[in-house]
């Protein structure tokens, strides 16, 4: 790790009161944790994932041999 950022054990009870302070006031509540759709490789994506490749293979259908 390059050290160039806090360290987010060091920040998140902070941010977490600040937040919870933040939509208390709104009246709104705090959404509950959902895990991380960690089965990419297996092919297994959230539905946001179908737009940004539709839009990336539109790209690549519009320029053939296009490379970054």
């Amino acid at each position: 790790m390059a050290g160039i950022g806090p360290r987010v054990a060091d920040i998140q009870v902070g941010w977490t009161e600040q937040i919870a302070s933040i939509l208390n006031e709104a009246t709104l509540s705090q959404p509950v944790d959902t895990p991380l759709a960690a089965s990419g490789w297996q092919g297994l994506h959230t539905e946001h994932m179908g737009f940004l490749l539709a839009g990336m293979q539109s790209v690549q259908r519009a320029y053939p041999g296009l490379e970054w």
